[in-house]
């Protein structure tokens, strides 16, 4: 993707430059046991649900209008559901648009206008507001996210923050502090502008060509999809037959991905780092007691914000299997278990069955009741084969997919479907940064031999699974070259993990999370302060389960003798190297 390099001030509260690169191109519910519990939880989830009935945001066109009418404007979603005879405001109810055009509407997508320009979101987008007339300012903030005080941004926070900050580049900083899964926009006198949370997984993609600004990239187009060529693994990666996007290229030739930590100037379509800057610390002194601190403020800052979530939704859905992630998170959460409305687990084959038996000791440990989903010896938990289907193909295309891929698992399907549906659902992406699953055995090895002070983009490219041999291409080693280019040096000892945040997962799970409408997905540790606490912690400590274990024995040590689902977890955590000892080999920082 031919791409042109500049740099921009970051701006008023920054002294940092930023670089900015153009593209031319049914189910058991717990309940609290306090009546006091339940009324707190009842007044914050209708804190929560207000922030989709906003008074600026109405409703287009009613069910049953014509199509001129429900798609005025030629978005090719529709077109798309209406070929395929698929239900377009289902498949897309948790996604939103955006183009400047005072008449841009779109079938049962509420409508809000922001500055000159028209958002739209489904029905099922949690969407806050917040408007000052007076100085022409106007922000909206879609998904869910838990601010730096543990306030999770409804309307009256977000207008509360704009009153008082009264600057857009404030307000952005600001809200760039929250954890959780969102994507904000803010309008305003030479300031217009779209930022995504950390990881990307609430994900946005833009086309400069028609002047839309979407969730997914069906949403982006008003007119058929044109297939990208230059993408070496755009066939694999389209078919969702195991490729994967990166460098911000979409399936549609116009279409591109807005990356993590850069936020997209809604002007001139350019994106700009504004995370992480110079001054943030990525190193770490080869000490216990300083890593100990670390974790410490990991376990509070998660603690703030799955407080905040599950206090604030219902229902607020936790699974416990025998990972690590979920472990963690049932961890993080125990101040906040008399709230969590379900504990579930699920058996769909042999593997989730040794899962379903751990999570029984996980759950007994903790002392909560666990909801368990046998989809092998229950088959009436299993959906009917229309129904699944159905829904393959709806998430398939809200993902924006142009071929369904492979034959959809019955089970996995209606592993989602047995939940009740709304609220929540926490998952353990992101806080896997404490293990540096994405890093593997070869970046491992690699940050060990480099002394962690430089990185070989063969490795990274290795690690990025684009679906095909990345590594041997050249074309690929420029792309990847150019976004090295635009981390300060300082993070640059920690290339894999921003990686993964702004290539691996905001390129898979910020499409892939829009498709799963059955709940809302959330991601309690896609938090800047978290990420920046544990990768910086180095890699060859995190990978052997040391840094997991400090966790649980901070807060939840009950946890740490109940064995994992992968046996080679469990191999791993005997037979790993002597933590004490790799402190003293050093160097003394890494």
């Amino acid at each position: 993707m031919p791409s042109k390099t500049t740099t921009k001030s970051k701006g008023s509260t920054s002294k940092s430059k930023s670089t900015t690169t153009k593209r031319t191109s049914t189910s058991k519910a717990r309940k609290s046991s306090s009546t006091k519990a339940k009324a707190t939880k009842s007044k914050a989830t209708k804190s929560a649900a207000e922030m989709t009935a906003a008074k600026d945001v109405v409703t287009t066109s009613a069910p049953g209008s014509d199509e001129a009418v429900a798609n005025s404007a030629g978005i090719y979603a529709f077109e798309r559901a209406e070929e395929l005879e698929l239900n377009f405001s289902k498949a897309f109810s948790q996604q939103f648009v955006m183009r400047r055009d005072p008449d841009f509407t779109l079938t049962n997508f509420r409508r809000a206008r922001l500055g000159d320009w028209t958002l739209l979101t489904g029905s099922r987008m949690p969407v806050a507001q917040a408007h000052l007339e007076d100085a022409g300012l106007h922000v909206a903030f879609l998904g869910m996210g838990v601010d730096a005080e543990g306030a999770l941004v409804d309307e009256q926070v977000l207008q509360s923050k704009l009153e008082r900050l009264r600057d857009p580049q404030a307000l952005a900083d600001d809200l760039n502090e929250c954890g959780g899964r969102f994507v904000f926009i803010i309008t305003g006198p030479c300031f217009e502008r779209l930022y995504i949370d950390p990881s990307g997984i609430m994900g946005a993609v833009y086309n400069q060509e028609s002047g839309i600004v979407a969730a997914t990239v069906h949403l982006a187009i008003d007119r058929p999809l044109e297939p990208t060529t230059e993408y070496p693994a755009a066939q694999i990666a389209s078919d969702g037959s195991g490729g994967r996007w990166a460098f911000g290229y979409t399936p549609d030739r116009d279409v591109k991905r807005v990356l993590a930590n850069h936020y997209l100037d809604l002007n001139d379509y350019s994106l700009t780092r504004h995370w992480p800057t110079a001054e943030d610390e990525f190193t770490c002194h080869m000490n216990e007691d300083v890593i100990r601190a670390r974790l410490s403020e990991v376990i509070a800052r998660h603690k703030v914000i799955m407080n905040a979530l599950i206090k604030s939704n219902a229902p607020a859905i936790l699974p416990i299997t025998g990972g690590a992630d979920s472990r963690l998170l049932l961890a993080f959460a125990k101040d906040a278990l008399e709230d969590v409305d379900l504990f579930f687990t699920h058996k769909t084959n042999f593997n989730t069955g040794r899962d379903m038996d751990l999570a029984e000791e996980l759950a007994k440990a903790v002392g909560v009741e666990l909801t368990k989903f046998d989809l092998v010896e229950n088959s009436d938990l299993v959906r009917p084969k229309r129904m699944c289907n159905r829904t393959y193909r709806h998430e398939k295309l809200a993902e924006g997919l142009w071929d369904e891929g492979p034959s959809p698992d019955r089970k996995k399907i209606s592993e989602r479907m047995v939940l009740p549906p709304g609220g929540i659902l926490l998952r353990g992406h992101v806080t896997d940064i404490s293990k540096a699953v994405l890093w593997q055995k070869i970046g491992v090895r690699e940050f060990e031999r480099q002394n962690g002070m430089h990185h070989d983009p063969d490795v990274g490219l290795r690690l990025l699974k684009t679906g095909d041999d990345a590594s041997a291409c050249p074309w690929y080693h420029e792309q990847y070259n150019a976004w090295m280019d635009t981390l300060p040096e300082n993070a640059r000892r920690r290339a894999v993990d921003f990686m993964a945040l702004e290539q691996f997962r905001c390129h898979g799970l910020g499409a892939q999370f829009y498709a799963f409408t059955h709940n809302f997905y959330m991601a309690p540790g896609c938090d800047r302060k978290i990420i920046r606490l544990l990768t910086s912690i180095p890699p060859h400590l995190r990978s052997a389960y040391h840094v997991n274990d400090m966790l649980l024995e901070q807060c939840a040590p009950e946890l740490l003798d109940v064995p994992y689902t992968r046996y080679q977890d469990n191999d791993l955590r005997e037979t790993r190297r002597n933590f004490k000892k790799l402190l003293k080999r050093g160097p003394e920082v890494m």
